[in-house]
């Protein structure tokens, strides 16, 4: 899907094969702003999730998050490397696999990159009495 909603769910789907057994093999993703700034990555070591990978195995990592970003374009990066990032051991880095657009924001509107979802208190001090 090209354009999705701020506040909206979405998946992100990121299929693998594996030649050989990696250790300590780390798949993540990054989104990118229109003028290339990071706006949000993790990954699985950062998640605390470990892949047991296998040599001639296909495994799927699927995240589910709230695109809680502010309305724009914006691409997604995904990679595979050994250790905590990307610097260590670099297996693949795919820039820009995907352009997407948020369009359009669900619940109360907001300005920035991205939805901090705050709750406000008035309180009165009854100052003019």
């Amino acid at each position: 899907k090209d354009s999705i909603s701020s506040g909206e769910k979405a998946e992100i789907k990121c299929t693998v094969f594996c030649n050989e057994k990696i250790d300590d093999l780390v798949i993540g993703f990054l989104i990118r702003d229109r003028f290339g700034q990071d706006v949000y990555g993790t990954n699985s070591y950062l998640m605390g999730v470990e892949i047991p990978s296998k040599s001639n195995e296909t495994f799927q990592a699927n995240w589910d998050t709230v695109m809680n970003l502010g309305p724009g374009k914006y691409t997604l990066t995904v990679a595979l490397h050994v250790g905590p990032d990307h610097t260590v051991e670099c297996l693949h880095w795919e820039d820009a696999t995907l352009e997407f657009e948020i369009a359009g924001v669900l619940g109360p509107n907001f300005v920035g990159l991205c939805k901090l979802e705050p709750s406000l208190t008035l309180i009165s001090n009854n100052i003019n009495k």
